[in-house]
């Protein structure tokens, strides 16, 4: 016996949406799909919900950032705009000053040395020329007893020219005019004392005056031939020609 069908009530929903809308194709939630109790039907929602396309802001809250960030392409509090670096940054140059004794061209000279004499270097002629002014004292002084001539022939040649040739030559000079006046002064005091008996006394003792002069003179011609500034001592040779 069959019973006619009773009055149906209305369709229950179901308690989360259409199960066959939510998952996919395994059974796992679509991440398409809208939240649960959104409408999914109805004005302005004809069309499936579209994700935002990477590279898109999405909609967030007004102004474009969130809350404690900075806007997109602004600087952040506390940065500085693109192309001004932090002071100090490499690549920079720096505005120091240069550092003690990097000054060229204030330097001085050393402790016991003439000034220009410590940084000029003499070249082969000026201290062939330097030796000469020695040797040819000695020369002239022996063959024609004027041992002055041949340190003044090279100061004459050669005072504008070479200070190094300069230098030696005064030196023979002064050494070679005080030997001129030694001699010749012990000279006439030797031959009036003779007549008492002391004057050949005063003879002697040129002999190793001129001794001492002869050595001196051979030194300085060697120190000017190694391009060194030599002087004789004052005692040997009087300082009269600067």
């Amino acid at each position: 016996m069959s019973y006619p069908p009773g009055p149906q009530g209305p369709a229950q929903p179901e308690p989360w949406g259409d199960p066959g809308a939510s998952q996919g194709p395994h059974g796992a939630p679509d991440p398409n799909a809208p939240a649960s109790g959104a409408p999914t039907s109805g004005p302005g929602y004809d069309q499936d919900y579209q994700p935002p396309v990477s590279g898109q802001p999405g909609y967030g809250p007004p102004g474009g950032a969130r809350y404690g960030q900075p806007d997109y392409g602004q600087p952040g509090y506390g940065q500085q705009p693109p192309g001004y670096g932090p002071p100090g940054q490499p690549g920079q140059p720096g505005y120091g000053q240069p550092g003690y004794g990097g000054q060229p061209g204030y330097g001085q000279p050393a402790y016991g040395q003439q000034p220009g004499y410590g940084e000029y270097v003499p070249n082969p002629d000026e201290r062939t020329m330097g030796m000469l002014a020695h040797l040819l004292g000695l020369a002239t002084g022996f063959f024609l007893g004027l041992p002055f001539i041949g340190p003044l022939i090279i100061f004459l040649m050669k005072k504008d020219e070479s200070r190094f040739a300069r230098h030696h030559a005064v030196d023979a000079l002064n050494i070679t005019i005080s030997f001129l006046i030694v001699t010749i002064g012990a000279s006439i005091v030797g031959c009036i004392l003779t007549f008492i008996v002391i004057g050949f006394v005063v003879f002697l003792l040129l002999i190793p005056y001129s001794i001492a002069v002869l050595v001196y003179m051979i030194i300085a011609a060697i120190a000017a031939n190694k391009g060194e500034w030599y002087r004789y001592p004052t005692w040997l040779a009087w300082p009269m020609i600067k």
